[in-house]
């Protein structure tokens, strides 16, 4: 497997994910490793899924077109005590799990700490 321009702009994450009886996904929980090389961990407190999937492609306004195998998902996390959204994305062809290198909605750092 070769690196795509997709996965140069995002980061592959650890997800604990439901996968439901009728197809939907429910994300729980996900893990990132900080640049220290440690592992911080975040309980996705309410999510929304984008993803239309009706065509075999669609738009998301701040990102553009988007293949049907790439299930775009809006998280709320807390971290250092306060709610944060992120942007993650789901590859259902390849089964992994990716977030924007640098996500618009606000980093993952809390005071005097640096992005995840």
């Amino acid at each position: 497997m070769g690196t795509t321009p997709y996965e140069t702009l995002h980061q592959r994450i650890d997800m604990i994910c439901q996968h439901k009886a009728d197809g939907t996904i429910i994300p729980l929980k996900i893990r990132l490793q900080d640049e220290d090389g440690a592992y911080q961990e975040y309980k996705v407190k309410a999510y929304r899924d984008l993803s239309p999937h009706k065509a075999n492609t669609f738009n998301l306004p701040d990102v553009g077109p988007v293949s049907k195998t790439i299930y775009p998902f809006d998280c709320k996390i807390e971290c250092f005590g306060h709610l944060k959204t992120i942007r993650l994305f789901y590859n259902s062809y390849e089964h992994v799990w990716f977030m924007p290198q640098s996500d618009n909605r606000g980093s993952l750092s809390g005071p005097g700490q640096s992005m995840i």
